[in-house]
């Protein structure tokens, strides 16, 4: 199984990654998550028919596929428009799931195209194509939903089992690293030219400019709705001069609140010295987190604790478990879309909570070991 993603903002990613990892941990089913970018798609038509194709595609702009899938739909439509009437995908057997937003007239019209023109090209769509709602917060509950309905029909088509107990396949590497030279250690910066003070690149994205809040004050407020007025200052940028333009994006750049970050601390067993970390990935891929970096550093700018851990980690975290009761408790929260839902979910815990006695008692520090310390650090890392 090859999961496709295409994305602006990374969300795509998250999931298809998530739903390759679900596919092999409690399905033994081999996955891998690729960038639609990265795949021949002149050879679509070659895709072996023993594989399966999921797509998880977002929908951008004005109804515009993103800029990793842009060159995937100019090679489907030369495909349309050089066949007659020949089912040239025949083969291809696949799966897709949209990320849209209701609110916006385009709503998921990426995933739709994507759909119609396999469609149209002979391909065997296995499971109806999932669409998630931004508009409602729901895009993760939806793409639950729907993997689920996935992983049903092929339990089926390929006569698997679910593993009680998922398998635990470590991605990356913490290091302790006392070498490191303290100027060169990331407490927070976005990226090298922010540590360093040299800023010799254009603003975007990735080298972002750090505007503070010069003003903010209320509009108006309503019953079920209100509006803020804020001004940024976006002068000081020593490489160039800066103006806003019709369109032109702002985001937040938000930290962790101590207690989230404290209660992670504790879960890690990281109280103490906060030590000097390198971060190595074990499977080549990209680590969203800078390094050197600290441990609490990590938590408190880097990662997305605050957040519900997906399904994924959880039905990995039992065999990590101190005792059975702890054990038990885990399985039952992941067992189900709809316990996962109930019980974390709906109940807004962290990954953070799910480790904590309060919550529900699961992994302790001085109980979990090495090995349970190692799952949630690397949890954090795949889920940021």
């Amino acid at each position: 199984m090859v999961v496709f993603w295409g994305t602006q903002s990374g969300s795509a990613k998250t999931l298809a990654k998530s739903l390759a990892r679900e596919a092999l941990a409690r399905w033994n089913i081999k996955a891998m998550a690729a960038d639609l970018d990265d795949y021949d798609h002149p050879h679509l038509e070659q895709f072996p028919k023993s594989k399966i194709a999921i797509f998880v595609l977002a929908t951008y702009g004005e109804g515009d596929p993103p800029d990793n899938a842009l060159d995937f739909f100019s090679a489907l439509n030369q495909l349309k428009c050089g066949q007659q009437n020949e089912k040239i995908l025949e083969n291809l057997r696949y799966a897709a799931f949209g990320l849209g937003n209701r609110n916006y007239a385009h709503y998921n019209k990426v995933i739709d195209a994507l759909d119609e023109s396999l469609q149209l090209l002979g391909a065997q769509r296995l499971v109806e194509t999932g669409k998630g709602d931004e508009s409602t917060n729901s895009t993760h509950q939806d793409f639950a939903q729907w993997s689920r309905k996935l992983f049903d029909f092929l339990a089926k088509d390929l006569n698997l089992n679910e593993n009680t107990t998922s398998r635990y396949v470590p991605t990356i590497e913490v290091k302790v690293n006392p070498q490191a030279r303290p100027t060169m250690v990331y407490r927070g910066e976005h990226n090298k030219d922010h540590l360093t003070g040299r800023f010799n690149r254009l603003v975007d994205q990735n080298n972002p400019h750090r505007a503070p809040v010069t003003e903010s004050r209320q509009l108006f407020t309503s019953s079920t709705r209100h509006c803020l007025h804020f001004e940024f200052d976006i002068n000081g940028f020593p490489s160039q001069e800066m103006s806003y333009e019709t369109g032109d994006h702002l985001a937040v750049w938000p930290c962790n609140p101590t207690d989230e970050v404290d209660r992670m601390v504790h879960a890690l067993g990281a109280e103490g010295k906060d030590e000097i970390i390198d971060i190595v990935s074990l499977d080549g891929d990209a680590i969203p987190i800078p390094s050197p970096t600290t441990k609490h550093t990590a938590l408190r700018f880097y990662l997305e604790i605050c957040g519900a851990p997906t399904r994924d980690i959880l039905a990995i975290m039992p065999q990590f478990a101190p005792t059975e009761k702890a054990a038990k408790v885990l399985a039952e929260m992941s067992q189900s879309p709809e316990s996962f839902q109930s019980k974390v979910t709906d109940c807004c815990l962290s990954l953070g909570k799910v480790n904590h006695p309060r919550f529900s008692l699961t992994i302790a520090p001085a109980e979990g070991g090495s090995n349970a310390r190692r799952l949630v650090k690397d949890s954090l890392l795949l889920h940021d």
